[in-house]
């Protein structure tokens, strides 16, 4: 709809009124009823292509011409003939005699399409699948063993490798903590005073001897089998970047093993602050309570 006159003149207009249009044909100017060319105006909000042609052609004879200026196409998926508006072709890929023919047409590109994103993917995956393996040495053994990428962390060609390997470095981190636990000499003045106590009370008391197979306890009671073990900070909390809380508590576990098999009684006592007389002898009070 080609229209000639402007809104104010649409708002001021009542519904009988006539308003100037321009004919789609010749071009000339022709008028129209204002309620008439609001339904065409809704029916084109709505993209209604079914409008009125009142409001396109002055008359039936430009109707009529304007048709047979269409052209002749086939339709795509049946091969039968349609007529279409030059401006419409332009817009169009694709010409389609009905809306079967269009839904028809794009469910075998679908298809066609489906099945070549599937032969592209299952040859890329083959690709994939022989680029994706990974070589490596065994650390036990030295064979070289191919594996899958996803695998590559392996290090290990079999569980007895695995197995042997693994008990090597058990033995020796257990070799390493009490190597450690010889060099460490460092006592708290906590410890050096329940130490003095326990000397005081009892006639054979032991300290820092390795006498469970290469492990030491701070403070051995001969008289009850008893060793104590006065646990600092740096056993529960990390305080230097080196310092690993978790090593130093799995070193705990073996010495507390090996201190149950020489038939000793394991006893912790957990030591968080600075010098402090009072918390000494308080722990001492609770140690005699026990086993004394």
């Amino acid at each position: 709809m080609k229209q000639l006159f402007t809104s104010l003149e649409y708002n001021s207009a009542k519904s009988t009124d006539l308003l100037p249009l321009k004919c789609y044909h010749c071009n000339n100017k022709f008028y129209q009823k204002k309620f008439i060319i609001t339904m065409t105006m809704d029916a084109q909000k709505n993209n209604d292509k079914q409008y009125s042609t009142k409001c396109r052609f002055c008359n039936q004879k430009c109707f009529h011409e304007n048709q047979k200026n269409k052209i002749i196409m086939n339709c795509i998926t049946c091969n039968k003939q349609v007529y279409r508006i030059p401006s419409s072709i332009i817009k169009l890929k694709n010409i389609f005699c009905s809306k079967s023919c269009s839904a028809k047409y794009n469910n075998t590109r679908r298809n066609i399409n489906r099945k070549e994103i599937n032969k592209k993917i299952s040859e890329t995956l083959k690709l994939k699948n022989k680029a994706k393996f990974y070589t490596f040495k065994c650390e036990w053994c030295g064979k070289e063993n191919t594996i899958e990428w996803s695998k590559r962390k392996k290090k290990l060609c079999n569980r007895s490798c695995s197995s042997k390997f693994i008990n090597k470095k058990y033995k020796s981190g257990v070799k390493g903590g009490q190597a450690s636990a010889k060099i460490q000499i460092r006592r708290s003045k906590n410890e050096i005073y329940f130490a003095e106590l326990c000397e005081k009370k009892f006639q054979k008391v032991l300290l820092n001897e390795n006498i469970f197979n290469g492990w030491d306890a701070d403070v051995i009671i001969e008289d009850f089998k008893v060793a104590v073990l006065w646990n600092g900070k740096w056993h529960y909390e990390k305080i230097t970047q080196k310092h690993s809380i978790k090593q130093v508590q799995n070193r705990d576990k073996i010495k507390i093993k090996e201190i149950k098999k020489q038939g000793y009684i394991p006893y912790i006592i957990k030591d968080m602050g600075k010098y402090d007389k009072d918390f000494v002898e308080l722990q001492f009070k609770k140690f005699i309570e026990i086993f004394a």
